[in-house]
């Protein structure tokens, strides 16, 4: 075997440095990206979640609203029959 051109090894190991430097980058962008994933799926986990919730709030709401609305006319009547019974 011929011993390798001295310039031609020395780019070699430039370039082995490079690849190894690289590598390194590819790797820690794969683990940013494995997190910003994971991060990604807990929001939506917890945006549906919250939707959820409002959804039972907003139907509770308007089980109260309708309930206020019957109890303020027995409220009234209530009121109207008293007023009735005063006058006679």
């Amino acid at each position: 075997m011929q011993d390798q051109d001295p310039q031609i090894k020395a780019e070699k190991k430039k370039m082995q440095l490079e690849m190894l430097l690289k590598d390194s980058d590819v790797k820690k962008n794969m683990r940013s990206k494995i997190e910003v994933q994971t991060t990604l799926r807990d929001l939506k986990h917890k945006e549906s979640l919250i939707h959820m919730e409002i959804l039972s709030k907003e139907s509770l709401l308007k089980r109260l609203e309708a309930e206020a609305v019957v109890l303020q006319n027995e409220l009234i009547r209530i009121k109207h029959k008293m007023n009735s019974l005063g006058q006679q």
